[in-house]
C-alpha cells in the first residue's frame, strides 16, 4: 500500500479511492435497476406500461461503470513500465473515451426517441441526426488517435497526456450536451416531466465537468457522471413509486366505472323485467278485485295496499336515478301496512324522520325494514321497528332498528342478514352516492345504520346539471 501512495502520490492516490466508492454504489444502483426491470414484469400485471427508461438508465450505468473503471485502470497503471500497464493504460484511455462519446449518444438517442420520433418533429429529428453525425465522426477520429495523437498520447513513461486537438474533442461534447440541454427546456411542456429531469441532469453534470477540466489536470468527469447515476437513481425511484400509484388510482377508476357499467346493466335488466310482467294489466286487474271486494274491508284493505306496494316497486325500477326519501318511505309504508295485517297489533312502528330533503337509491331502506321485521319481531311477542334519519356532522343518517325479540342467531353469524341482498344494498349504496351500511348488534336489538355525506350548495348544483 505504501508503495502504491509513493508511486501515485496522496493526492492521486486519494483520487482513486473517491473513484471506487463511486464504482461500488454504482454497482448497488446497477444490481437495483436489474432487480427493478423484474418488477417492471410484475407491476405489468396492473399497468401494461413498464416504467419509463428503466432499460436506457442500465445502459447508462454500466456504460458509467466502464468509463470510471477505465480511469481508475489508468491512474493506477500509468508510469509503470511493464509491459501489462503498457497495454493497460492505452486499452484503459481508449476506453474512457469511447464510453464518454457512448454516454453523449446514448442521451442523444433518448431525445431522438422520446422528443422528436414520439411528437412527428422532422426538423427537431434531422437536427439530432446530424449532431449524432458529428459524434460518429470524433468516433472515427478517436480510433485513428494510435496513429494521429490528435486528442491524447501515451508518453514514454506510459502516462496519458493531452494532444493539442483535445480541446476538439472536449468542446465539440459541450456544444452537444448544450444543444441536448436547450431541446429539452424549449419541449419541457410537452414531454413527462421525469424525462426532462433526467435528460437535464445527465447531460448538466457533464457539461459542467468539460468546461471545468479545460482549464485542470484533474478530471471531474468521472466523478461528476457518478453524480448524475445517483440523482437519476433518485429520479427514477420516485417516478417509478409514482408510476405505481397512478397505476392503482386507474385501476381504481377503471373498477368504479365496470361497477357503473354493472349498475346500469342490472338497470337494463330491471327495466326488460317490469316490460315482460305487464305491470299496468297486473295494477288494473288489482284494482277490479279490490273494487269487487268493498263488502270484505280485511280483503280489500289488503288489495289496496299491495297494489300500492307493486306499484310503487315497479315505478321505483324503472327509475334509473337516485328517488327521494320520501318516495322510499311511501313504499315502506304500504309494506309495513301489510305486515301489521299479518301481526295485527303485536307489530309497533316507530317513525322519527327528521329530514327528508336527499336522495337515496331506490329500494335500498324498505330491504332493511324488512330484514328487520322479518328476524327481529317475534310472532309470539310482536315487537317494534324504528325508522329514523337525521343530519350529523355534516352527513345524512337513516336508522331502521328492531327491539330484537324474535328468535335468531347472532347478526354476524346470520347469513340471511349478511347474504346477497345486503351486499348488493353496499354496493349501490357506494355507487350512487357514497354512501356506506354498518350494521350492528345494540344491547336492546339490532340497527341498520345508513351514512351519506350530504352535498354542498356547488356539489348539488353541479349534480343537476349533469
Amino acid at each position: 500500500m505504501e508503495s502504491l501512495i509513493s508511486h501515485l502520490g496522496a493526492m492521486q492516490f486519494a483520487q482513486i479511492i473517491v473513484k471506487c466508492w463511486n464504482e461500488c454504489f454504482i454497482l448497488f444502483m446497477l444490481y437495483s435497476m436489474l432487480v427493478g426491470r423484474q418488477d417492471d414484469k410484475r407491476y405489468q400485471v396492473i399497468n401494461s406500461r413498464a416504467v419509463l427508461l428503466t432499460k436506457e438508465l442500465t445502459l447508462f450505468y454500466i456504460s458509467v461503470l466502464i468509463y470510471n473503471l477505465s480511469d481508475i485502470f489508468v491512474l493506477i497503471f500509468g508510469g509503470r513500465n511493464s509491459s501489462t500497464a503498457y497495454y493497460i493504460v492505452r486499452i484503459g484511455t481508449f476506453t474512457y473515451y469511447a464510453s464518454c462519446a457512448g454516454i453523449t449518444q446514448f442521451i442523444l438517442k433518448i431525445i431522438r426517441k422520446y422528443i422528436a420520433d414520439k411528437h412527428g418533429m422532422k426538423g427537431l429529428r434531422r437536427m439530432i441526426i446530424a449532431v449524432q453525425a458529428v459524434q460518429y465522426l470524433l468516433y472515427a477520429m478517436l480510433i485513428s488517435n494510435r496513429y494521429t495523437g490528435i486528442f491524447y498520447q501515451i508518453t514514454e513513461d506510459n502516462r496519458y497526456e493531452r494532444s493539442r486537438g483535445f480541446p476538439i474533442w472536449q468542446l465539440t461534447t459541450i456544444i452537444t450536451y448544450i444543444f441536448i440541454i436547450c431541446v429539452t427546456v424549449l419541449e419541457w411542456k410537452r414531454i413527462y416531466s421525469f424525462l426532462a429531469k433526467a435528460v437535464i441532469t445527465a447531460a448538466g453534470f457533464h457539461t459542467v465537468a468539460m468546461i471545468v477540466s479545460l482549464n485542470m489536470t484533474y478530471n471531474l468527469n468521472s466523478t461528476m457522471a457518478s453524480f448524475a447515476a445517483l440523482i437519476l437513481f433518485m429520479l427514477h425511484e420516485q417516478n417509478k413509486k409514482d408510476s405505481f400509484i397512478r397505476s392503482i388510482h386507474e385501476l381504481e377508476k377503471t373498477q368504479t366505472e365496470l361497477e357503473r357499467s354493472n349498475y346500469l346493466l342490472e338497470q337494463s335488466k330491471n327495466q326488460l323485467l317490469i316490460a315482460q310482467i305487464q305491470p299496468h294489466f297486473i295494477n288494473n286487474s288489482l284494482m277490479t278485485l279490490c273494487a269487487r271486494s268493498r263488502e270484505y274491508p280485511d280483503v280489500y284493505e289488503g288489495l289496496k295496499y299491495f297494489s300500492m306496494y307493486l306499484r310503487s316497486h315497479f315505478d321505483i325500477l324503472s327509475e334509473e336515478s337516485p328517488i327521494t326519501f320520501e318516495q322510499e318511505m311511501d313504499n315502506i309504508e304500504a309494506y309495513l301496512t301489510l305486515e301489521r295485517m299479518n301481526y295485527k297489533d303485536k307489530l309497533q312502528v316507530d317513525y322519527n324522520i327528521m329530514c327528508d330533503d336527499f336522495t337515496v337509491p331506490a329500494l335500498s331502506v324498505q330491504p332493511l325494514v324488512e330484514n328487520a321485521v322479518r328476524h327481529g319481531i317475534s310472532r309470539e311477542n310482536g315487537g317494534t321497528v324504528g325508522i329514523s334519519s337525521f343530519r350529523k356532522d355534516g352527513y345524512i343518517v337513516i336508522e331502521v332498528k328492531d327491539d330484537g325479540t324474535g328468535d335468531r342467531p347472532d347478526i354476524e353469524k346470520n347469513k340471511e342478514r349478511r347474504g346477497v341482498g345486503l351486499e348488493n344494498i353496499i354496493k349501490r349504496l357506494d355507487l350512487v352516492c357514497g354512501g356506506r351500511l354498518e350494521l350492528m348488534k345494540v344491547p336492546d336489538g339490532t340497527v341498520a345504520r345508513i351514512t351519506i355525506k350530504e352535498e354542498s350548495g356547488d356539489e348539488k348544483i353541479d349534480n343537476a346539471v349533469g
